[in-house]
This record gives structure tokens, sequence and C-alpha cells, in this order.
């Protein structure tokens, strides 16, 4: 699945989400990705299922770039957001709980490509 990434964008969002949970290599770079930053991934991942109904409530669309605000998500919510927008190279801003722009609390380290 990983190869053909631009498929998904024609999918449903519910049935991309349930296609990301089954990417071998997603599911590898998240639990290393929880791993570095000290979340479990079983936290995390239980996010995966409910994200867009969520995110649905928060996101703008005339935004050109992503915003993930930490005041809308819990911290698995927060590296579950960041990880699917590192991995498919969607660019992002990150707001804190002042909602001021500061960079992302999560590191990414492997390299999925």
């Amino acid at each position: 699945m990983a190869q053909n990434k631009s498929a998904l964008y024609t999918k449903p969002v519910d049935k991309v989400l349930e296609l990301l949970s089954q990417d071998n290599q997603f599911i590898k770079f998240l639990q290393k990705t929880c791993e570095d930053n000290d979340l479990k991934y079983d936290d995390v991942h239980k996010h995966l299922g409910g994200l867009y109904h969520t995110a649905s409530k928060s996101f703008n669309a005339h935004n050109q770039e992503a915003i993930i605000d930490s005041r809308s998500w819990s911290s698995n919510e927060i590296l579950l957001l960041g990880a699917i927008f590192h991995y498919y190279k969607i660019p992002f801003s990150y707001y804190n709980n002042e909602h001021k722009l500061v960079n992302y609390p999560y590191k990414f380290k492997e390299s999925h490509d």
C-alpha cells in the first residue's frame, strides 16, 4: 500500500484510515515513533478509527497547511496526526495550549521511503 499513496486520496477518509491501519510499513513507523517519544503504541493506535470524525470538527478547508492545535487533541492523537502528516509529507503547523505556533513536540527518526 505505501508505494501507491496517491490512490488513497480517491477513497473515503474512513476507508483510508482503515487501510492505513493495515499498512505494515506505516505501522512500523508509528511503533518506532511511539517508542522514541515514550508513548504506548496501543494507546496511540486506538485513536486511528475515530480520527477523521474528530479531525473534521477542527480542520479548516481553506488552509493550505494542516494545523494541529494541542487544545483539541490528546497527546496520543497529536502524535498520531503528526506521524500521518510526516509519513505522507503533508505540511503542518503545531500550536501549543496557549495557541502559540511552536515546534512540533514529537520526533521522527525512522526513514520510511
